[in-house]
């Protein structure tokens, strides 16, 4: 139905009349979002369409939603151009409406803005594992090793880290729409540049904040 989005939504554990309901609101509000950048996409110039995103997919989400579990595991999330709709902030809200006492959980969240967005949009996110690669090894950090890491410290890291090379905003401008811009965590032998992270987030409380119409260039 969406030529220009890529996408697989998976849903679980539809096993009472409450939970079908629920199920068909969310996938309606999705439907309307999706339309929404079907349609931005539609009045972008057509030059400009041509050179958009990945063969001509301007967005592509996955994501699982575990009524039984109540998560929703998101595994793929990307906006391949710059249109004036900010896809994470009116995914979070869809979520909000309809599974606010979910948790939302990155299982391979790799990308700093991403991880910006997560921030910013939700209170209480915490990592549950990290795979970092330093100058000579990899490691895994799980439980106990993460009791002091937190998300906003690698995100100040990672910012400090680019601002010896020119800043975050240079990294973004030579980085392809879509790209993933790398994190890094940084210790007393230097920054561990972080391979993946799994995060979780509770969908509530939302602390959304206003968005300005730059923002929209990014998730």
């Amino acid at each position: 139905m969406w030529s220009a989005i890529a996408h697989t939504i998976e849903i679980t554990e539809v096993s009472t009349e409450d939970l079908r309901k629920r199920r068909d609101r969310f996938l309606q509000d999705l439907a309307c979002l999706f339309e929404e950048i079907e349609k931005r996409f539609e009045n972008l110039p057509e030059g400009y369409r041509e050179k958009c995103g990945r063969s001509g997919i301007a967005a592509d989400i996955s994501l699982k939603v575990d009524m039984g579990k109540r998560e929703i595991i998101l595994n793929r999330l990307y906006k391949y151009c710059e249109m004036d709709v900010h896809l994470f902030r009116n995914l979070i809200r869809i979520l909000q409406q309809n599974f606010p006492e979910y948790s939302l959980v990155v299982p391979s969240l790799e990308g700093f803005q991403l991880a910006e967005e997560i921030s910013k949009h939700l209170a209480g996110a915490f990592i549950e594992c990290l795979y970092l690669k330093g100058e000579d090894d990899e490691r895994l950090l799980m439980g106990d090793c993460l009791k002091e890491v937190r998300l906003e410290d690698i995100l100040d890291d990672t910012r400090q880290h680019y601002a010896e090379t020119g800043g975050i905003e240079m990294k973004e401008a030579t980085t392809r729409c879509g790209g993933e811009i790398s994190m890094f965590r940084r210790g007393e032998e230097g920054d561990e540049e972080i391979l993946w992270m799994q995060l979780r987030a509770p969908i509530c409380p939302f602390t959304a904040t206003a968005v300005k119409p730059s923002d929209s260039k990014k998730i």
